[in-house]
């Protein structure tokens, strides 16, 4: 005989119907016009030390319609983390970069602005002004805009549905890489907090850490952490692996093979000698995920 209340059982019923109805409420008022007017690709990217300045992003029309494109660059500050934000990307009088760290090493995209044809497709270059000394994540935002109708008066224009106005804005995320990588991580205790810290000059893919009791690889206890640590910045140590000695594995671009690192308990410091946003991360946004925020004009 079943334990369960029929009376629980017609109301959890009831609840379910009752958001199925929401939703199909919601959805109801969504225009029949959303819809990603247009591809990017890659939706990722790395500019290499090793390699020309220059990564290519393709846009792919989706739409019918002509559209006006407007593509920004803006840098990630403390990606991969809680404090992550982003500033623009201008430049002063004698074309070198306010918002980018170091003088120069902006990133800059052309064809800033363009039309873009029905089903058409165009190449936008995006352009490293200099190798900075540390890693620097960008986003490349392309907002399309449906263009007006050739020869139409602007009263026609104005009463157009505010469903051709609903577009999404993509972001592409770009990473600019030192001349020279020099990937390192090290630890360091914050008060209660251990934690594994960037000391080296790229991005470190954490990919998990663990408890070993030998060389060999079935000698560990892993735990599986699937993060980005931007340099500078810090990751906390699982509280398991707390005051243990910790392997961690991680990857970085350009070595096929996973890294190894083998790391004591640190000694006790200040958050003065700990540079960067202290939270835990609780997004990807910048890591191995790319950007993709479909933002409602």
């Amino acid at each position: 005989m079943s334990d369960v209340n029929p009376c629980v059982t017609r109301r959890r019923q009831a609840i379910a119907m009752w958001r199925h109805a929401v939703v199909a409420s919601a959805l109801a008022w969504v225009p029949a016009s959303v819809s990603a007017n247009v591809s990017i690709s890659p939706i990722a990217s790395v500019i290499a030390g090793d390699q020309p300045p220059v990564s290519v992003i393709r846009i792919t029309s989706q739409s019918p319609h002509a559209q006006y494109v407007d593509v920004s660059v803006r840098r990630i500050v403390d990606p991969a983390t809680d404090a992550e934000h982003e500033v623009s990307v201008e430049f002063a009088p004698d074309g070198r970069a306010q918002a980018s760290g170091d003088l120069g090493n902006a990133l800059v995209a052309s064809p800033a602005k363009f039309v873009l044809a029905a089903g058409a497709t165009r190449l936008v270059r995006v352009v490293a002004l200099g190798r900075p000394l540390t890693e620097i994540a960008y986003r490349v935002y392309f907002r399309p805009v449906i263009a007006p109708v050739q020869g139409q008066p602007k009263d026609a224009q104005d009463a157009i549905s505010p469903d051709v106005n609903v577009n999404f804005v993509w972001g592409a995320l770009v990473r600019v890489e030192p001349q020279r990588a020099l990937p390192g991580l090290a630890r360091a205790s914050i008060g209660d907090t251990d934690r594994l810290k960037n000391t080296g000059n790229v991005r470190a893919h954490v990919t998990s850490m663990g408890r070993c009791d030998g060389d060999a690889e079935r000698a560990c206890e892993w735990q599986e952490i699937g993060r980005s640590v931007y340099p500078g910045l810090t990751y906390p140590i699982p509280e398991a692996l707390r005051n243990l000695p910790v392997r961690v594995r991680y990857r970085v671009d350009g070595a096929h093979d996973e890294q190894v690192v083998d790391l004591m308990p640190a000694p006790a410091a200040s958050s003065a000698d700990i540079q960067g946003p202290q939270s835990p991360p609780q997004s990807e946004s910048a890591g191995d995920h790319a950007f993709l925020n479909p933002h409602i004009q």
